[in-house]
């Protein structure tokens, strides 16, 4: 709390706060320490797998407990019903994370993700005026995206935080 209020963040130099969607591919993940290190970009939020539902996982009916907690567990509970929660858990991070944008990292071949993905960017943009980014890629197959162009899509995505800055 203290290194918050002094404005004291985990990077040296946090020169972009993201909220970030779903996960990169399996060969991507040192994106996101490059994206760090590289730019000061930190992922101060991710909503499909780290907030949990409200919910009692306290009970004497133990098999109801365990259903319960397993349909609150993030991915469950954000892609197996309407999809308001999901937006809701961004807007809320988006707002008390204070983030300067959305990058979503968009596995073409997942219904789930990929179907609610302009829902989302409508929503945010609508709601916060935060920009808003997809990048595609296939989980597995870097020929679909490479790391490389992956890294090039970043970049211009972070420019255009930096335009609308000032």
């Amino acid at each position: 709390k203290a290194r918050v209020e002094k404005g004291e963040g985990v990077v040296k130099e946090e020169k972009y706060r993201l909220l970030m969607f779903f996960e990169p591919p399996v060969y991507g993940w040192k994106l996101l320490d490059w994206m760090e290190r590289a730019h000061g970009a930190q992922i101060v939020f991710e909503p499909a797998f780290g907030q949990w539902g409200p919910g009692d996982y306290e009970s004497a009916r133990p098999l109801e407990a365990l259903a319960r907690k397993t349909f609150l567990r993030p991915t469950y509970r954000q892609f197996q019903g309407p999809v308001e929660p999901l937006v809701e858990d961004m807007l809320k991070g988006a707002r008390e994370y204070n983030v300067d944008g959305v990058i979503s990292f968009c596995h073409v071949g997942c219904r789930q993700s990929s179907a609610c993905n302009r829902l989302l960017k409508d929503k945010i943009m609508e709601e916060t005026g935060l920009p808003f980014f997809a990048v595609e890629h296939d989980m597995t197959d870097p020929a679909f995206a490479s790391e490389e162009e992956m890294r090039d899509k970043i970049e211009g995505f972070l420019e255009m935080i930096d335009e609308r800055r000032g």
